[in-house]
């Protein structure tokens, strides 16, 4: 999600204040997306989206309503026209809006657009205390049926996924095949991935609202349209923008909770390993960024997550003053991110 808080003031530009205003405790974030999930179908607007974990320095930025298209790569991440030429400014951690989407990457599959997104000018944000804000660029209050959503929010509903058993003799044919490339000098390393189909009985923003409850994964998202849903329960910071301060923190090397971590920081292979994502990242990050301005300020750090031990490294770059959102998002796309994508271990589920 991009929003205009961070965009940069120029000459001639409109300072727009943002509205930010308190509603206090109310339900979880799961509660209220199916609140707001519900609200959009009894008045038949846009379906809700949500960003869960730690996005924007909060626990969760909920879009009530907002309509999602598929787009253009090219014009994925930015403003619409008539707001690209305003600054808008909050206090503190404050959000406001902005367009929320994803862009894809080519995987061979077709199973979605390449990208789709849209634009928001108002969000319900939790901040890490537990207190939940309206935030509205235009200005407006919020309305009386929001604030009873956040209240009590709604109950969980059933849904069920069932999963196709893989195909265990392909996926020995592929590592078979990736060995006898590393082999001949093709690859050095590879990512075998399993791609797991299922069927879903329910909708899809329960079972985004469950997987939270359960699991409390960092960097949560569900976005949903006419093209489909996406579900994503990600542990791992792929790319994020703070002014012109850009940051990639990979992860390679995992261990059961229950496991010693200092065997994530004594095992040759996953240290190997997360250094080589740490260089790919640098070179990424730097065709992007102020020549000399790529840093490291987190290296081999162990972190803990729910159910593992995660060996994560943090890059950091100034993006360079001409450079884009758009051509932020793509700057490792696609030489890096299949392998990105695969190291954390719970892609997306495609609905």
């Amino acid at each position: 999600m991009t929003h205009p808080r961070s965009s940069l003031s120029r000459p001639g530009w409109e300072a727009v204040p943002v509205r930010v205003e308190r509603l206090g405790a109310g339900a979880s974030a799961a509660a209220v997306l199916r609140g707001l999930h519900e609200r959009a179908r009894r008045l038949r607007l846009p379906p809700p989206a949500a960003l869960t974990g730690e996005w924007f320095g909060s626990a969760a930025v909920l879009v009530p309503s907002v309509s999602l298209a598929p787009c253009a790569v090219n014009v994925a991440f930015t403003a619409a026209p008539e707001v690209a030429k305003a600054t808008f400014t909050t206090r503190g951690e404050g959000v406001g809006g902005g367009w929320i989407g994803y862009r894809g990457y080519p995987d061979g599959f077709g199973a979605l657009p390449e990208a789709a997104g849209g634009w928001t000018d108002c969000v319900l944000r939790l901040d890490n205390d537990g207190c939940w804000w309206f935030e509205s660029l235009s200005g407006a209050l919020c309305p009386p049926e929001l604030t009873a959503v956040i209240a009590v929010g709604t109950a969980a509903s059933p849904w069920q996924l069932s999963w196709t058993v893989p195909d265990a003799a392909a996926h020995r044919d592929r590592v078979r095949h990736c060995l006898a490339a590393i082999v001949e000098g093709e690859v050095y390393q590879a990512c075998v991935c399993t791609r797991f189909t299922g069927t879903l009985s329910g909708k899809g923003v329960h079972l985004f609202a469950a997987g939270i409850e359960a699991d409390s994964p960092a960097r949560a998202a569900y976005l949903t349209g006419r093209w489909g849903s996406i579900v994503s329960f990600s542990p791992e910071l792929f790319l994020a923008r703070h002014g012109r301060t850009v940051r990639s923190s990979p992860i390679k090397g995992t261990l059961p909770i229950e496991c010693d971590p200092a065997v994530l920081r004594a095992c040759a292979k996953d240290v190997a390993e997360n250094v080589m994502i740490v260089d790919l990242v640098r070179n990424d990050l730097g065709r992007v960024c102020l020549p000399g301005s790529i840093s490291v300020p987190e290296l081999l750090a162990v972190h803990a997550v729910p159910a593992v031990w995660h060996l994560v490294s943090t890059v950091e770059g100034v993006l360079r003053s001409d450079v884009t959102d758009t051509q932020t998002a793509g700057c490792n796309i696609p030489t890096s991110i299949g392998d990105r994508h695969a190291q954390t271990s719970c892609p997306p589920t495609h609905l």
